[in-house]
């Protein structure tokens, strides 16, 4: 019984810790919706500048450049290697709604999984109680060492 409840235990620590990197991703998934947004956002109200209109750019945090737009219905898309190539405006919007689009159904697959894992990891809890309590109930007593990851399990027998 000793081992089945190890067993448990080690299964649901391993549940844990997957539910959590599927938490961080999630997260990875807001911010990657956020940033997505504010560049639709961005690309939106450059199409309603007029040509010649000057602007401040930011360089970095707190440094700006004016500069003057010259076709604000066209911007430039990065495509990797250092390469952008000229779209039209709409057409950028049109990618920037696609990857929303993708990254929400990623997101909501995530969310999915992390829901099962979370009922499967409650449900491996209560068995292992049950095992617990039961194991107990006849007479053992079991300690987890929570320095080594609840893996050391010692049974102390009664004087």
């Amino acid at each position: 019984m000793k081992a089945q409840i190890k067993q448990k235990y080690m299964h649901m620590k391993m549940l844990e810790q997957q539910i959590e990197k599927m938490q961080e991703q999630l997260q990875t998934f807001d911010n990657q919706l956020q940033e997505i947004s504010s560049m639709k956002s961005a690309v939106e109200e450059i199409k309603t500048v007029k040509s010649g209109v000057e602007i401040l750019v930011p360089l970095a945090t707190g440094i700006f450049v004016k500069a003057s737009i010259k076709q604000p219905d066209h911007v430039l898309v990065n495509v990797g290697a250092q390469t952008a190539v000229p779209r039209k405006a709409d057409e950028a919007l049109t990618m920037l709604n696609d990857q929303l689009a993708e990254i929400e159904k990623l997101k909501h697959n995530f969310s999915r999984q992390l829901e099962q894992m979370t009922q499967k990891g409650s449900a491996i809890e209560h068995e292992m109680r049950g095992l617990l309590e039961k194991h107990i109930a006849q007479g053992g007593t079991l300690d987890f060492d929570e320095d080594n990851e609840g893996a050391s399990q010692k049974e102390h027998e009664e004087a």
